[in-house]
């Protein structure tokens, strides 16, 4: 238990150094270019998180569950499909820049990915935040000095390419670690369309409340129940971060939850995460700083515990290939989450972000009870499990591929053993 415990402080320090410097970029960005440049920026991140997440998907799913040998293969893919990005986004900057910087950064992104994807499967998430973090200090640092050597002449395209430069880096070793293997398509056609519908379904869930708020609602309340809700979000990763630790004994086990997350520390872990929230909540409260943005917060704090229970529990039915019922209640926390944001602003007349919020929350409980259930289900025989139900990763690409001020590039992600009769490169 301290191995897990000390593996999940590393990864939770590397997190929030990341974000840290994200929030600095952020900040800078807004000072030395404007709004306008920074909106630029944010469009085209928005982007590269939609180019990848249905591609990257399957990659990172079976990386988890296949055996070494599939793996290395299927990773040369995922590397070759990131350099045709980067190709594609090379051509492209001197037309579109936000087309090409998100073609630029996703096959970055996948190329990095494809590189950090074996620690990930040894069952090491500190070493890949430390990975994510590096990239985050030597893409913000190359675009920092070109700012502040420029000054007033400085511009967002030559600030984006810096940005995007370190990549060249990742590139190589990837290509390096990959050298020698033949690519593979991976998995089959319904797999692969299990894995797409299951993208579409996470990215809806954790992002569409907001967009639906947008609609329905001013920009200042979609700015305090965004801001509240990434809040949230930031804190409920630790608790996949945790339930990763598990992942290769977890594997051993078949997917036999006793070899998993210990469900007391779980819950104290979400507790602990609800009860900070809800602290922050009631600060920004009592300091009248964006009051709006504590109250939100107030009932946000029950989804943040909610949701570190059910990235814990999301990481261990990966492993059990119980994609298909998660992916339906996930539909259905969906369905739930917006009819609930409908009914609370239409027809009962209630604040939008607070609606929101509590919308939230009750799709979460639905998800956190259901999870629970299907997580200590009786498990098949390894012979009999549909090939079809492959483990999918929650890739919160609008959170792995958003601005640095919101990319962990860690919410979602498996880890599993290498074969011992082969050594990974």
């Amino acid at each position: 238990m301290l191995r897990h415990f000390a593996g999940l402080g590393a990864a939770g320090s590397w997190m929030i150094a990341g974000r840290g410097v994200g929030f600095l970029w952020t900040i800078l960005l807004l000072s030395a270019l404007g709004l306008g440049d920074y909106g630029i920026y944010a469009t085209a991140c928005a982007f590269a998180a939609i180019i990848s997440a249905p591609l990257e998907n399957v990659f990172v799913v079976r990386s988890v569950r296949v055996d070494t040998a599939e793996y290395e293969r299927e990773r040369s893919t995922r590397l070759l499909l990131g350099v045709l990005l980067i190709v594609a986004g090379v051509v492209l900057y001197p037309f579109t820049l936000t087309l090409a910087f998100a073609l630029v950064f996703a096959g970055g992104e996948m190329v990095f990915n494809a590189y950090k994807s074996l620690p990930l499967r040894n069952g090491q998430p500190a070493a890949v935040m430390r990975l994510d973090a590096l990239r985050q200090f030597s893409s913000i640092g190359a675009a920092t000095i070109y700012l502040f050597a420029a000054g007033e002449s400085a511009t967002l395209p030559v600030a984006l390419a810096l940005y995007l430069a370190p990549y060249a880096v990742v590139l190589v070793l990837s290509a390096v670690r990959c050298w020698g293997t033949l690519p593979a398509v991976p998995g089959g056609l319904r797999e692969n369309v299990l894995l797409l519908g299951d993208a579409f379904i996470i990215s809806l869930y954790l992002q569409g409340d907001i967009v639906l708020l947008g609609i329905l609602s001013s920009d200042e309340t979609v700015g305090a129940y965004s801001v509240a809700s990434q809040i949230a979000l930031a804190l409920s990763v630790l608790g996949q971060l945790y339930a990763q630790s598990f992942n290769v004994r977890l594997r051993e086990s078949h997917g036999d939850p006793a070899a998993g997350p210990r469900p007391k520390f779980l819950l104290g872990l979400a507790a602990f995460f609800a009860l900070g929230s809800f602290v922050v909540g009631v600060l920004l409260i009592l300091v009248g700083w964006h009051s709006e943005i504590g109250v939100v917060l107030l009932v946000m704090s029950l989804f943040a515990g909610l949701r570190t229970i059910d990235n814990a529990w999301t990481t261990v039915l990966y492993i059990q290939h119980r994609d298909g019922p998660r992916i339906a209640h996930a539909g259905i926390a969906l369905a739930l989450k917006f009819a609930g944001i409908l009914l609370l602003i239409l027809a009962a007349g209630w604040p939008a972000a607070l609606a929101a919020a509590v919308a939230a929350v009750l799709a979460e409980a639905y998800l956190c009870l259901l999870y629970t259930r299907l997580v200590h289900r009786p498990l098949p025989q390894r012979d009999t499990i549909d090939e079809g139900e492959a483990m999918s990763v929650e890739l919160t690409t609008t959170d792995e591929l958003a601005p640095d001020l919101v990319t962990p590039d860690a919410l979602a992600r498996e880890i599993e053993s290498p074969d011992s009769t082969k050594e990974p490169r």
